[in-house]
Order: C-alpha cells, then sequence, then structure tokens
C-alpha cells in the first residue's frame, strides 16, 4: 500500500467518522482549542488552504467540547487565528519591514519600491472582497465549497509546475514591477475561495514572473499580511471578533498561542523548501484531501 496511501486513508477515515460541528460553536476545552490553532498556525504557511483545514478541524474536534458564540462566530475566530498567524511574517522577515518602514519616510528607495508593489497587489483583493460581501455575503463554509477547491488547486499545481514555472528564476524583489504586481494581486483574488489558498495563488504568480523562489515567498507572504491585517480591522470595526473571543477566552488564549507557536516554523520550512524543491508533494495532498472531503460529502 505505501505510507502515501496509509495516510491517505487514515485521512479519509477521519473525514468520514468526524462529528459535525455546529456552525457557530468554539471548543470550551484547552485541548481541541489547542490543535485547532496549531492547523491553522501550519497551514497558513502552505499551498494547502488553512480555511479548508480549519473546517475540516471544526467537524473533527468542536463538536465534542463547544460554546455557542455569536452568529458568524466561527468565521471571525478563524479570522482572528489567521491574524495571530500571520504576525510571523514580520518577525521573520524583520529586515524588511523596517526596509519598508524606511522607505514610508521617505529613507529607503527599495523599501518604498516594495510597500508601492505591495498596495497596487492588495487593490485587486479589496475590489473583488468588496463586491463578494456587497452581492454575495459571507461564503458558505461546507465540505462542498472547500473539497472542490482543494482537489482543482492540485491540479493547478501539477499544471504550473509542468508548464510555467521558470527554473531560472533569478529576479530580486525590488525588479517588481507594477503591472506585475497587479497581477499577483489579481491572482490572489480566485483565493476568496474557500480552499484555494492565498499562498498558492500570489506564491505561483511571483514564480511565473521569475521571481527569485525566496523573493516570491517574502511577496506572497507579506501580500497575505497586508490581506488578513485590512480583513481583520474591518472585522474589529464593525464589533464582531471581539465577541467571538469573549465568548470563550481560554479557548481564545489556547488557540492563539498554538497558531503562533506553530506559524514560524512553518513558515520556515515552506521558505526553505521552496527554494530547493518543487511544489508537485502539496499537489498530490491537495488531491487526495479534496478527493476525502468530497467523499464524506457524498456520505453525509
Amino acid at each position: 500500500m505505501g505510507l502515501r496511501g496509509l495516510v491517505f486513508a487514515l485521512f479519509c477515515f477521519a473525514v468520514q467518522w468526524a462529528p459535525a460541528a455546529a456552525a457557530d460553536f468554539l471548543p470550551t476545552q484547552w485541548a481541541p482549542a489547542t490543535a485547532y490553532g496549531a492547523v491553522q498556525g501550519i497551514a497558513e504557511y502552505l499551498p494547502i488552504s488553512s480555511s479548508a483545514h480549519l473546517l475540516l478541524a471544526e467537524k473533527m474536534l468542536l463538536a465534542r467540547s463547544a460554546v455557542a458564540v455569536p452568529n458568524g462566530g466561527s468565521r471571525d475566530f478563524a479570522l482572528f487565528l489567521q491574524f495571530i498567524s500571520i504576525l510571523a511574517v514580520p518577525l521573520v522577515y524583520g529586515k524588511r519591514v523596517a526596509q519598508i518602514r524606511l522607505g514610508m519616510l521617505g529613507r529607503s528607495t527599495e523599501g518604498l519600491h516594495v510597500i508601492a508593489m505591495l498596495l497596487l497587489a492588495f487593490l485587486p483583493t479589496a475590489a473583488v472582497g468588496a463586491l463578494v460581501v456587497s452581492f454575495a455575503g459571507n461564503w458558505n463554509m461546507s465540505a462542498e465549497t472547500v473539497g472542490w477547491p482543494l482537489l482543482a488547486g492540485g491540479i493547478y499545481i501539477i499544471l504550473f509546475e509542468r508548464f510555467c514555472r521558470r527554473r531560472s528564476a533569478d529576479r530580486p524583489l525590488k525588479s517588481l514591477r507594477p503591472m506585475e504586481a497587479i497581477a499577483v494581486g489579481s491572482m490572489q483574488t480566485f483565493a476568496i475561495l474557500p480552499g484555494l489558498s492565498r499562498s498558492l495563488m500570489s506564491l505561483t504568480a511571483c514564480l511565473a514572473f521569475g521571481l527569485q523562489p525566496s523573493a516570491a515567498v517574502e511577496f506572497s507572504f507579506l501580500l497575505g499580511f497586508c490581506t488578513i491585517a485590512a480583513a481583520t480591522a474591518h472585522s474589529v470595526a464593525g464589533g464582531a471578533i471581539v465577541p467571538t473571543i469573549l465568548a470563550a477566552p481560554p479557548s481564545a488564549i489556547c488557540a492563539s498561542a498554538a497558531a503562533m507557536i506553530c506559524a514560524v516554523p512553518s513558515l520556515l520550512f515552506f521558505r526553505n523548501w521552496i527554494e530547493r524543491k518543487s511544489l508537485i508533494p502539496f499537489a498530490y495532498y491537495r488531491i487526495f484531501a479534496g478527493a476525502a472531503v468530497l467523499l464524506y460529502a457524498v456520505r453525509h
């Protein structure tokens, strides 16, 4: 059967028999909350979709020990954990963040260029996100809504590695052009569909333009930081996240601590991986995970 087949079989079994979690419940015990946060921290920096894995974590962990939260609370709690996880970016890329700060003060040409490219890349996501909220509301997270994107993302990776990735990528981040930044941001907008992964879409766009793998990862994660920070600020301003956190403070503490602890090594792992290897193993994982999730949807 092989190790890969065994892992897939165990994953299918877990998803098939996982208890269904209510849409707006949070864990009350420290163990489920810690596991939930760890899932977010690990998945945030891998091209496998943290939102899809949080949905699976809900179904596997939350139903046995949960407390009701305000309507939409699960999404707010997930966004809170995404924000905690994305704080690993300024920790790991502290020198770049300092350079950007100097650029905003007019004391670093490269820092000013990077922040300008980030703003241009963020614009498409902001525009599309506003349209989705206005016309479609929040996505209805379910096995079907994440299963197909997980599967499609795996196929996309295989096609990208075969036809689009530049093998001689050597461009530094400072060489990124305005129209390329807009294109990277436009690719990220596809990740508004749960299950696709922001980092996957923006990273592959950067690699297609010939950025060095380290530069592609850096820009992708900086853009993700801007996106999640903006979404979190919008949610806090709307009075959504704080009531959810106050509904289960121990859960918020355990889950956020686990998310941060797992986020930094996950980021470092993926940064080192992409500099030496391809994305193909993640494609296989996404295809297996997507098939397992769809199997769960069919059986339930």
